[in-house]
């Protein structure tokens, strides 16, 4: 990928697939099948492409241009696995209850009072 003055051509995110990436999760993922860290058809939306990878227990969430895009997806296609990975199901990890937020409330102690 290339970053040209003032401009960003792509970019590749790994993350742990676990209940903060869940919510993300939709049926544009393209999830791989066991033992692969690969698949077979890739859906893109919006500049953007999204694959679970089950026994890797990450998600891969890469950005790209029209003029980006076979890049990346040559570069996706490229993946293997590594040892010591640590599977995760994305079904078990969509079931899972979403970690609780910390909303501040608007009873709480202001600045200067």
């Amino acid at each position: 990928m290339s970053f040209g003055p003032g401009r960003a051509d792509g970019g590749l995110v790994i993350e742990p697939l676990d209940a903060v990436t869940a919510p993300r999760l939709t049926g544009d993922t393209a999830v791989t099948a066991n033992g692969r860290a690969t698949v077979d058809a890739l859906p893109s939306r919006d500049g953007s492409v999204q694959v679970a990878v089950r026994d890797a227990g990450v998600l891969v969430t890469a950005e790209h241009t029209p003029d980006t895009e076979s890049t990346v997806r040559r570069i996706l296609a490229s993946a293997s696995l590594g040892r010591g990975a640590t599977p995760v199901s994305p079904d078990a990890v969509r079931a899972a209850p979403v970690p609780a937020t910390v909303t501040p409330s608007a009873n709480s102690p202001q600045p200067g009072t």
